[in-house]
C-alpha cells in the first residue's frame, strides 16, 4: 500500500513539474516593444469566427499573437509596428466580412 501511494505521489509531483515548468519556461512571442491592441469587432458570433480571424491575422508578417473572443466581441493582438500597422490589421478584419466598432 505504501509503495502504491509513493508511486502515485511521485507521479503527481512529476506531472505538476511538467505542467508548471513548461509554462514558466515557454518563450513569449511578445516583446517589450510590441504593442498589444484590443479591437472591438461586430459580426463575430461563434468560435468558428474567432478561429478564422486568428488564423488569418497570424498569417500577416509582424503579427505575434492573436486571441479573438466571440463572447466579448473583441480581438487582442500583439504585433510589430515596424512590419504591420494597426490599420492594415483592421483592413484584414473588414476584408473577412467583420466590422470594426
Amino acid at each position: 500500500m505504501k509503495l502504491i501511494f509513493s508511486v502515485m505521489f511521485i507521479s503527481l509531483i512529476g506531472a505538476s513539474m511538467v505542467i508548471f515548468g513548461s509554462c514558466a519556461e515557454s518563450p513569449s512571442l511578445q516583446s517589450q516593444d510590441s504593442p498589444t491592441a484590443i479591437i472591438n469587432v461586430s459580426g463575430m458570433i461563434c468560435g468558428g469566427c474567432s478561429k478564422r480571424i486568428e488564423g488569418t491575422l497570424l498569417k500577416l508578417a509582424g503579427v505575434n499573437t492573436v486571441k479573438a473572443d466571440h463572447i466579448h466581441k473583441n480581438i487582442r493582438i500583439n504585433f510589430d509596428e515596424s512590419k504591420v500597422s494597426l490599420d492594415k490589421i483592421k483592413q484584414e478584419i473588414i476584408k473577412m466580412g467583420f466590422g470594426i466598432i
